[in-house]
């Protein structure tokens, strides 16, 4: 069964029709796949629609991604935070997607991303990514 990491520009172009955000909900919709998000994640998401538009409806979006039968939102670990330390501290990356990439490494599921900053990762073969359009591998 493939595996998928959600970053939070994954699950923004989801929740805000933009480019991409087709892609996400055929991963979304399909029974035969497994999703995680990180908590830091989607606490980026929740920060992003809260400064955005409104507490409510930051909330509405946390509940409905919790209720969504196949997403997975998983907790950080010690060893997956030294982990995103350190992919950190190489560079290139926020600190909230070394969570993404981290937890992508971990399970070695496919990182679905628009997030250019993960290219470097992908070249050196130290992530699967997904690409949403408009962006390329």
């Amino acid at each position: 069964m493939d595996e998928y990491v959600l970053d939070g520009s994954a699950l923004l172009a989801f929740l805000n029709g933009e480019p991409g955000g087709s892609q996400v909900a055929s991963i979304l919709a399909s029974d035969d796949v497994l999703i995680a998000i990180s908590a830091i994640n989607l606490g980026e998401v929740f920060y992003i629609i809260l400064r955005h538009r409104s507490e409510a409806i930051a909330e509405e979006v946390v509940a409905r991604t919790l209720r969504s039968p196949n997403v997975e939102v998983v907790e950080p670990t010690w060893n997956r935070v030294k982990t995103a330390a350190r992919l950190k501290v190489a560079g290139g990356l926020s600190y909230a997607d070394c969570f993404a990439a981290a937890l992508a490494q971990e399970r070695d599921a496919t990182l679905v991303t628009g997030d250019s900053e993960f290219r470097s990762l992908e070249r050196k073969g130290d992530l699967k990514v997904l690409w949403l359009s408009p962006a390329t591998a």
